[in-house]
């Protein structure tokens, strides 16, 4: 019996030690794999990285430090919701944790859950009122939110506790210049440098901001002592590629953007830059490979999907051809959703979009027949008949046949002008856009956003629009170039500031370029998922309302004359017109534009109304005006009664 019990407890003791070895082991092994991902972290090798943090969990599933470290990884690759994901799984192996929980907040301010991060900043407030990152957070927090006074009074406080803190000067630097207050900006930044001598974030910073004001000299300087401190610092390689960029030296700037594909594979920033460095050099096969990748990582992101679009068609390569039908698709199916729920501009935005992708699909052509027949644009309606007959549609020669003698009394075939054809006296609107800020979402977002309204604006019959494609500097240039091109109008895409997860917030002004007097200068909120929908039909009611409507004379009988516009510009039976010679228009200074009062030879009252022009019946101002083919017609505004 002695015997027995003795042997039981021999086994009992083996299976102890041999679980302790076991467990040992296995925590070793969890160790080591923690370790190998620290390793590629430290290297920003993010994917390598990820894959040693899962190791390590799937041996110990408590491993709070590699939880941590895997959401900081998924954050740093800006995805955001495999960081959450990871976060909520882990909160409650070390809820208390200040770091962790901060990393929390910051998720949900990417995923603009600022109501949820502002609540764990506090909750890390009260409990740790020393943890400045925190405070760092909330100040962020309020900026995105638009609560500058907030902000500042934040930073404030804190400079007052922590005057020789580098971290509250450097962040009060980004506040002031965030506002454009350098002189207060350097000020802070300059005194964290002082305090900080060593720190690769202040460096980078002064990097980026001598290269924003082009001094090359210094910025070189700065990235210099930045990669001495960290050599492989992605935002040094970054400044580097758009310095090379903007020397058109895109091998260079290929090498080093390569080098961050590496570690940040899924990063957009990086995808962008890639496609546009291999579309700058007409290596369309290459650009489009990128931005299809991107598209897959952020599958909403109407940029990217724009930006594709805009290769596929000037690729014009066989091999993308489901990718352009695939995408013809996706619009095709967005303006149907768009027609039926009554945004009819959208609609057609969306339809003509995959109609540029896939220009012989003659549902696609039929749809847009249909929808210039709702809009009683007749002509426009019969040019989609005849590309459809060329396509072979069926029964489509009886639909021609019936519009052509509908449209034979027309004012166009009486007076043998062609519809749509008269332009020249059109208001001349030049779309420009400052450099972007470089450290945002896309590479130069600025002018993608103006190439994008561009393409938008130019269904507004009645003013033509001109996208500039060269970056301007300042205002004069832009005055130079219009004068160059004979533009009347300038509208310029001044900033962008992208919102976390919500879209963006445009900054847009129109001026008069023969003096520079700003008429109007609005902020424009757009989604992510159609942010150039949304501000294009904001714009369009601004523009409106600010861009007069120009026509001029094409023929005068007596007192009849007939006109270039028509109900495809918005004029009805009641609008009435002033009629100017065309050798007294003058521009004015603060005004909209146009001096109306000096040489007006009449006015016009509609006689007869067509789709492209319009017959007016002209009582003149006096025996001396005579009206010529050519002279001007304007809108006539009755003044308010006081």
């Amino acid at each position: 019996m002695k015997s027995l019990n003795k042997s039981k407890i021999i086994a009992s003791m083996s299976l102890i030690i041999f679980l302790i070895l076991f467990f040992s082991f296995q925590n070793s092994a969890a160790i080591d794999y923690y370790q190998k991902g620290l390793y590629y972290e430290n290297k920003k090798e993010f994917i390598h990285a990820i894959e040693y943090y899962f190791k390590a969990i799937e041996i110990n599933p408590n491993f709070f430090d590699a939880y941590y470290h895997l959401a900081l990884c998924y954050y740093t690759l800006e995805k955001y919701e495999e960081a959450l994901d990871i976060l909520k799984k882990s909160q409650k192996l070390e809820p208390e944790n200040n770091d962790f929980m901060l990393l929390l907040a910051k998720v949900y301010v990417r995923l603009g859950n600022f109501k949820e991060s502002e609540q764990i900043a506090d909750d890390i407030i009260s409990k740790s009122p020393t943890y400045l990152d925190a405070y760092f957070l909330k100040a962020e927090i309020k900026i995105y939110q638009g609560r500058l006074d907030e902000a500042l009074d934040i930073y404030a406080k804190l400079l007052r506790r922590y005057p020789d803190d580098w971290k509250v000067n450097l962040y009060l630097y980004r506040f002031y210049k965030s506002i454009d207050k350098e002189k207060e900006a350097l000020q802070y930044i300059r005194k964290a440098l002082d305090l900080a001598p060593y720190e690769p974030s202040i460096y980078e910073e002064l990097a980026y901001y001598y290269f924003e004001k082009k001094d090359y000299r210094l910025t070189e300087e700065f990235l210099s002592r930045l990669f001495e401190l960290e050599p492989n610092n992605a935002s040094g390689y970054l400044l580097k590629s758009y310095m090379a960029i903007q020397n058109r030296d895109y091998s260079k700037a290929l090498s080093y953007v390569e080098t961050l594909y590496e570690s940040y594979n899924s990063n957009l920033n990086i995808l962008w830059l890639l496609s546009y460095i291999h579309l700058t050099n007409q290596n369309y096969s290459k650009s489009i490979e990128y931005l299809l990748k991107a598209l897959s990582i952020f599958p909403y992101d109407e940029i990217v999907r724009y930006t594709l679009e805009e290769a596929l068609v000037k690729a014009n390569i066989m091999e993308f051809y489901q990718n352009k039908q695939d995408l013809a698709a996706y619009n095709y199916q967005w303006a149907n959703f768009f027609f039926n729920n009554g945004y009819f501009a959208k609609g057609e935005i969306m339809l003509k979009r995959a109609i540029r992708l896939m220009p012989l699909d003659s549902n696609y052509r039929f749809k847009l027949s249909e929808v210039y027949k709702s809009k009683q644009l007749y002509f426009k309606q019969l040019q989609q008949y005849k590309i459809l007959k060329d396509l072979g549609y069926s029964g489509i020669d009886l639909k021609i046949d019936l519009l052509n003698h509908a449209l034979a009394n027309s004012l166009e075939v009486k007076s043998k002008i062609e519809p749509y054809s008269i332009i020249d006296s059109f208001i001349n609107v030049g779309i420009f856009s400052f450099p972007s800020d470089f450290r945002e979402p896309h590479y130069n977002i600025n002018s993608i956003f103006a190439e994008m309204l561009f393409d938008k604006f130019a269904s507004i019959y009645g003013i033509n629009f001109n996208y500039i494609e060269k970056d301007v500097n300042s205002l004069e240039e832009i005055s130079n170039i219009c004068k160059n091109k004979k533009l009347d109008y300038a509208l310029l895409v001044e900033k962008i500031e992208p919102t976390p997860r919500d879209g963006y917030r445009v900054y847009i002004k129109i001026i008069n370029p023969d003096n520079l007097y700003l008429l109007e200068s609005r902020t424009f909120f757009a989604s992510v998922d159609f942010p150039i929908l949304e501000i294009a039909s904001n714009l369009r009611d601004m523009i409106l309302s600010l861009i007069p409507i120009r026509g001029k004379v094409v023929q005068a009988i007596g007192n009849t004359i007939l006109i270039n516009l028509g109900w495809a510009n918005g004029i009805t039976k009641d609008t009435e017109f002033i009629i100017i010679n065309k050798n007294e228009l003058h521009k004015i200074f603060n005004s909209i534009g146009y001096d109306m009062n000096s040489g007006v030879m009449g006015y016009g009252k509609v006689k007869e109304l067509s789709e492209t022009v319009t017959s007016l019946e002209v009582t003149k101002k006096d025996i001396y005006s005579k009206v010529n083919i050519g002279d001007y017609v304007f809108i006539y505004t009755k003044p308010k009664e006081k």
